[in-house]
Protein backbone atom coordinates (compact mmCIF):
# COMPACT_ATOMS: atom_id res chain seq x y z
CA UNK A 1 0.00 0.00 0.00
CA UNK A 2 1.29 3.42 -0.96
CA UNK A 3 1.56 6.37 1.38
CA UNK A 4 -0.11 9.64 0.43
CA UNK A 5 -0.30 13.20 1.71
CA UNK A 6 -2.79 16.03 1.46
CA UNK A 7 -1.14 19.41 0.91
CA UNK A 8 -3.33 22.53 0.77
CA UNK A 9 -1.87 25.60 -0.93
CA UNK A 10 -3.36 28.91 -1.98
CA UNK A 11 -3.18 28.99 -5.80
CA UNK A 12 -5.48 30.05 -8.61
CA UNK A 13 -5.06 26.73 -10.46
CA UNK A 14 -2.63 23.92 -11.21
CA UNK A 15 -0.75 26.03 -13.76
CA UNK A 16 0.08 28.53 -10.99
CA UNK A 17 1.98 25.91 -8.97
CA UNK A 18 5.79 25.90 -9.44
CA UNK A 19 7.03 22.60 -10.87
CA UNK A 20 10.27 20.64 -10.65
CA UNK A 21 11.83 19.14 -13.78
CA UNK A 22 10.11 15.80 -13.03
CA UNK A 23 6.68 17.48 -13.02
CA UNK A 24 6.08 17.31 -9.27
CA UNK A 25 5.19 20.50 -7.42
CA UNK A 26 8.20 22.41 -6.09
CA UNK A 27 6.88 23.09 -2.58
CA UNK A 28 10.08 24.97 -1.72
CA UNK A 29 9.14 27.69 -4.21
CA UNK A 30 5.65 28.24 -2.81
CA UNK A 31 5.58 31.36 -0.59
CA UNK A 32 5.16 30.42 3.09
CA UNK A 33 2.00 32.54 3.28
CA UNK A 34 0.41 30.31 0.61
CA UNK A 35 1.24 27.02 2.38
CA UNK A 36 -1.98 26.48 4.28
CA UNK A 37 -1.61 23.02 5.76
CA UNK A 38 -0.63 19.41 5.27
CA UNK A 39 -1.49 15.94 6.45
CA UNK A 40 1.44 13.62 5.70
CA UNK A 41 1.98 9.89 5.86
CA UNK A 42 -1.53 8.66 5.04
CA UNK A 43 -1.77 4.96 4.22
CA UNK A 44 -4.63 3.25 2.42
CA UNK A 45 -7.68 3.01 4.68
CA UNK A 46 -6.27 5.42 7.24
CA UNK A 47 -8.24 8.49 8.35
CA UNK A 48 -6.98 11.84 9.55
CA UNK A 49 -8.56 15.18 10.29
CA UNK A 50 -7.19 18.68 10.48
CA UNK A 51 -8.96 22.01 10.86
CA UNK A 52 -7.78 24.91 8.72
CA UNK A 53 -8.94 28.50 8.85
CA UNK A 54 -9.04 29.40 5.15
CA UNK A 55 -9.53 32.94 3.90
CA UNK A 56 -11.72 33.46 0.85
CA UNK A 57 -9.81 32.52 -2.29
CA UNK A 58 -8.74 29.72 -4.62
CA UNK A 59 -6.77 26.71 -3.38
CA UNK A 60 -5.25 23.46 -4.57
CA UNK A 61 -5.27 20.17 -2.67
CA UNK A 62 -2.47 17.89 -3.88
CA UNK A 63 -0.62 14.71 -3.13
CA UNK A 64 2.98 15.54 -4.00
CA UNK A 65 4.58 12.17 -3.16
CA UNK A 66 7.22 10.85 -5.57
CA UNK A 67 7.77 7.06 -5.27
CA UNK A 68 10.44 4.91 -6.85
CA UNK A 69 8.63 1.65 -7.58
CA UNK A 70 9.90 -1.85 -8.26
CA UNK A 71 12.91 -4.07 -7.64
CA UNK A 72 12.97 -3.42 -3.90
CA UNK A 73 13.81 0.26 -4.20
CA UNK A 74 11.21 2.33 -2.36
CA UNK A 75 13.20 5.55 -2.04
CA UNK A 76 12.40 8.91 -3.50
CA UNK A 77 13.15 9.45 -7.18
CA UNK A 78 13.01 12.27 -9.68
CA UNK A 79 13.50 10.67 -13.07
CA UNK A 80 11.32 8.75 -15.45
CA UNK A 81 13.00 5.44 -14.63
CA UNK A 82 15.84 3.91 -12.72
CA UNK A 83 18.82 1.66 -13.23
CA UNK A 84 17.01 -1.14 -11.39
CA UNK A 85 14.11 -1.24 -13.84
CA UNK A 86 11.64 0.45 -11.51
CA UNK A 87 9.31 3.27 -12.45
CA UNK A 88 8.74 6.61 -10.79
CA UNK A 89 5.19 7.42 -9.66
CA UNK A 90 4.61 11.15 -9.27
CA UNK A 91 1.25 11.27 -7.52
CA UNK A 92 0.47 14.85 -8.62
CA UNK A 93 0.98 13.88 -12.29
CA UNK A 94 -1.26 10.84 -11.76
CA UNK A 95 -4.15 13.23 -11.10
CA UNK A 96 -4.01 13.46 -7.32
CA UNK A 97 -5.02 17.10 -7.15
CA UNK A 98 -8.16 19.20 -6.90
CA UNK A 99 -8.89 22.90 -7.13
CA UNK A 100 -11.44 24.46 -4.82
CA UNK A 101 -12.73 27.90 -3.89
CA UNK A 102 -13.53 29.25 -0.44
CA UNK A 103 -16.13 32.03 -0.52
Amino acid sequence: HETHELVIVRADNAAALPKKSDGSVDEGKIPEADKVGEIAGLRAGQRATKSLDLAAGRYMAICNIVNQMGMGNSGMGNTGGSSNGGAVHIHYLLGMSAAFTVT
